[in-house]
């Protein structure tokens, strides 16, 4: 059986406010473009590297197993502002003595986790919860070791989003291609990285991702990483 890392709480980060961090990287290449603007794009490119990446990923605080009870709701419990969303489950294991891997779930929701076979009488211990975050929208902080990673394809990200835009002093068609392009590369680039990583040392077991339909709502299967 597998043993797992120390967990990585998102109270154990060191964060950075990396609107104010970004703007020396791109101010100079977007003339006459609004500081407020520049930080929205921050934003937005930030949420959507967490989105295509899945690289920050975080421990929820470990729940207790009740008695015949299929689901369980998550909540990041040290995001006491609020800040940060779950964008997927990435690793669920069942603590109890020794630590073993959890197939049977599927998430109804991003915030709920629902195991097919709820615990009985006997069963003991509890969820551990590996996630993927991202900031919520109005969010200019992350932590400090994905910011300083992070620093050249948030940089691509912006400018190529702003750039693209139509008759402004900052609009520049070619330079929106290129880093557009050089974006996409490095983004491709680190979701390999992160599946080489999960899958060091690990068996994938794969999940379709699918929408069920009817009265009872949809069904979102996941990927999950079982390790044995």
């Amino acid at each position: 059986m597998a043993t797992r890392p120390r967990p990585n709480y998102l109270s154990d980060a060191t964060m950075v406010d990396f609107e104010a961090g970004i703007m020396p990287y791109v101010v100079t290449d977007l003339p006459g473009c609004p500081d407020p603007l520049i930080k929205q794009f921050a934003r937005e490119t930030v949420r959507e590297i967490c989105e295509d990446t899945l690289q920050w990923q975080v421990e929820l605080w470990p729940m207790s197993l009740i008695k015949d009870q299929n689901d369980y709701d998550l909540v990041i419990e040290d995001d006491s502002d609020g800040c940060y969303e779950i964008e997927k489950v990435m690793e669920v294991w069942v603590k109890g003595g020794q630590k073993t891997a959890l197939r049977d779930y599927y998430l109804p929701s991003f915030n709920q986790l629902f195991m097919t076979g709820a615990p009985g009488a006997t069963e003991a211990g509890e969820l551990e919860i590996r996630v993927a975050i991202k900031p919520k929208p109005a969010t200019k902080e992350i932590e400090e070791r994905f910011f300083n990673e992070w620093i050249q394809l948030i940089r691509f990200g912006i400018l190529y989003k702003l750039k693209a835009q139509l008759n402004k002093t900052w609009t520049d068609a070619q330079g929106a291609a290129f880093y557009r392009s050089e974006y996409q590369r490095e983004t491709s680039e680190m979701e390999a990285q992160r599946i080489l990583k999960d899958t060091t040392g690990i068996l994938i077991a794969s999940f379709s991702n699918f929408s069920g339909s009817g009265s009872g709502g949809g069904r979102r299967a996941i990927s999950g990483n079982v390790t044995i």
